[in-house]
């Protein structure tokens, strides 16, 4: 049998290695984010080319991608995970204030990132996406004042 200590020990160090293994994944998402935006941005031939050889790898014909089609499935994607995320976020922060507080920021700061780069694209068709967001951010703001004042 293994005494109590080991098991302390052991569950202690699973814990660690889940959360080291997690982080792990976060991390790797964040790099894959930061390559197809520097590949969007910078250098979107390579991209395209990049995605027909994933096509021809898994045994697809070669196809001249629309961007036009990719963002607007990855928007309407983001969109619906926001929504879900929200959602499930605003139930479990029902019991949890900390929670509630620490999601209020980070929507506040999406917010503004999404304002600046509606901003700085300085076209017609930004400015009213711009403008939305900005609004939120002081929402977003004011909720947060509101929250950290209430449990301070």
């Amino acid at each position: 049998m293994i005494s109590k200590h080991k098991k302390l020990l052991l569950l202690k160090y699973n814990k660690k290695r889940y959360k080291f293994i997690s982080s792990l994944f976060i991390l790797l998402h964040v790099f894959g984010a930061l390559w197809v935006s520097y590949y969007l941005i910078f250098n979107l031939k390579t991209y395209k080319l990049n995605m027909n050889y994933t096509r021809q790898l898994l045994g697809l014909d070669y196809h001249n991608h629309r961007l036009n089609n990719i963002f607007k499935a990855w928007i309407i994607s983001i969109q619906i995970r926001y929504i879900i995320t929200d959602l499930y976020i605003f139930y479990k922060s029902l019991v949890n204030y900390k929670l509630l507080l620490y999601t209020i920021q980070v929507h506040g700061l999406e917010s503004m990132i999404c304002s600046i780069i509606f901003f700085l694209f300085n076209e017609k068709d930004y400015i009213i996406f711009g403008v939305i967001c900005l609004i939120w951010s002081f929402l977003w703001f004011i909720a947060y004042y509101n929250l950290y004042k209430l449990y301070k």
